[in-house]
């Protein structure tokens, strides 16, 4: 056994000797690097983000008339009536909405500006087909104002996004 750990049968304990202090100055540096064996240095070139499909509006106006057809239907089962005009419009413009955010979906990939300007074009329907199914029970003077909002709206649209056109 070490005589430097074990205490004596006096009680007392031997003193360990003290450790030799480390100099930093007697670490060897490191080997020099031989530059044929390192590889050479990438370069990266700046390349722009791919733009993401923004689909979070088309996919609402999907919901949108997908609920509201299910519920068309549900109520024609139900009603057995003939309906106006404008309960018709709205049922076609939910059709257009559709088939338009659908088809732009899928040839995205071939006809990307196509694209782009028919899932507009679905969303421009789905809104429409929105006023019109809200406006279709108020009040003329409240049918009005709610025109007059969408209007306003799609000038407010288009003067953002075409301020050339409009204000030259």
């Amino acid at each position: 056994m070490d005589k430097h750990v074990l205490p004596k049968v006096s009680g007392d304990i031997e003193q360990q000797p003290p450790e030799v202090p480390v100099v930093v100055g007697d670490v060897p540096p490191p080997p020099p690097v031989d530059n044929e064996l390192q590889p050479e240095p990438v370069e990266f070139i700046d390349v722009p983000p791919r733009p993401r499909h923004n689909l979070e509006l088309p996919m609402l106006v999907l919901a949108f008339c997908l609920t509201a057809a299910i519920d068309i239907a549900i109520q024609s089962v139900q009603n057995r009536k003939q309906y106006t005009l404008t309960f018709h419009l709205v049922c076609l413009m939910m059709v257009f909405a559709l088939a338009s955010i659908v088809v732009a979906k899928y040839v995205h990939q071939n006809y990307p500006n196509g694209a782009r300007v028919l899932e507009n074009i679905g969303v421009l329907f789905g809104i429409t087909s929105f006023f019109f199914a809200i406006t279709m029970s108020f009040p003329i003077w409240l049918t009005i104002i709610s025109w007059l909002i969408y209007a306003l709206s799609l000038l407010a649209i288009l003067a953002c996004n075409y301020p050339k056109s409009l204000f030259s």
